[in-house]
């Protein structure tokens, strides 16, 4: 039996911002510039598929244009791969390249950039990738670990700043994307998120939501975000393994 996923997705623009420089990829589709947007849709794994948060960066225009650039090129260039470790980072230096190329023709979008989070799922598998600090967890057995590193620098102040980002610079760096392999075990779930969830909710208080139902704990997770002040955009995806997957 093919292994399906269940996925639940949101993105909203919060309660400070004005605009919503986060974006989707779910398989095929991509949601961008929303100010508020929820869906569900269930993944056959006869094909990989590909979800991933894109958090962008560089002011309203930028950061607009550099999550949908990234979101759309994952979309697309996804299929021509075969999911690994490998095929992974390939992935994301070709994404970074048309990031890259794209700000290079506009001077409005001199050095845009974002983070990226995904799981790419296959019929045998997944792979966890980021670049920056956008989060990748798996949830099990009723424990929430991350499978994502943070690309983040503390200065001896206390401020946090990306080490790495796609795009986010005047040339072209190669990524160096946090990669692990994942074994798709029936019933496991993952959550992916972008900052504007992780900075205001405890994972501790994560960790409880995600016992919820996955529409519910969806739910619960954007409104208590917002509700602890929603100072960033809010993108959250939910994606559990249906039976058909290897033990």
């Amino acid at each position: 039996m093919t292994p399906t996923l269940q996925v639940w997705a949101t993105t909203d623009v919060g309660c400070v911002r004005h605009h919503n420089e986060d974006a989707l990829c779910l398989g095929s589709q991509v949601v961008t510039d929303q100010a508020h947007w929820s869906g569900e849709s269930t993944l056959t794994l006869d094909v990989p598929h590909l979800l991933a948060v894109v958090d962008g960066m560089g002011g309203h225009r930028g950061g607009n244009e550099a999550s949908a650039s990234v979101a759309s090129s994952i979309s697309k260039l996804h299929v021509q791969f075969a999911p690994s470790a490998e095929a992974a980072q390939s992935l994301l230096d070709l994404t970074n390249e048309q990031l890259h190329v794209m700000s290079s023709n506009d001077p409005g979008l001199c050095a845009m950039g974002a983070t990226v989070a995904a799981i790419w799922c296959h019929e045998h598998g997944g792979v966890c990738m980021n670049v920056g600090d956008s989060k990748v967890f798996r949830f099990d057995a009723g424990y929430l670990n991350q499978r994502s590193d943070d690309h983040v620098v503390v200065t001896p102040e206390g401020r946090r700043s990306l080490s790495q980002s796609m795009g986010g610079t005047t040339d072209l760096r190669k990524v160096r994307p946090c990669v692990k392999l994942e074994r798709l075990k029936p019933g496991r779930r993952y959550l992916l998120c972008t900052d504007g969830l992780t900075d205001e909710v405890s994972l501790d208080r994560l960790e409880q939501l995600m016992t919820l139902p996955p529409p519910k704990a969806l739910e619960a997770m954007l409104q208590e975000a917002k509700s602890a002040g929603g100072h960033d955009n809010i993108s959250i995806i939910i994606a559990e393994v249906h039976p058909g997957g290897t033990e």
